[in-house]
């Protein structure tokens, strides 16, 4: 699904970001937290899946039956994996 056509055609539909332009997946990055909703319309899941694939140091938060970004409940997730980042727990 996600090969190099498939990254092409979405670039050109309505898909929230272009995939093959930020050059982000692949590179050196800090900590970080995919958070995204199973029955998510705009960005599928197997995006965010992509996405934390590609970091050493992630939180994949998965949240089923729910939509965008996980929501409705995933400030809440977000706010607590944030003050344990800055406190450099795991």
């Amino acid at each position: 699904m996600f090969d190099a056509d498939w990254i092409r055609a979405q670039n050109q539909m309505e898909y929230p970001f272009a995939l093959a332009d930020p050059g982000v997946l692949g590179t050196p990055m800090c900590k970080l937290l995919v958070i995204n909703g199973m029955e998510d319309s705009i960005v599928p899941i197997e995006a965010s899946i992509i996405a934390a694939t590609q970091c050493d140091d992630k939180d994949l938060v998965a949240r089923g039956d729910h939509g965008y970004v996980g929501n409705p409940g995933a400030e809440d997730i977000v706010y607590d994996w944030l003050d344990k980042a800055a406190a450099g727990r795991p």
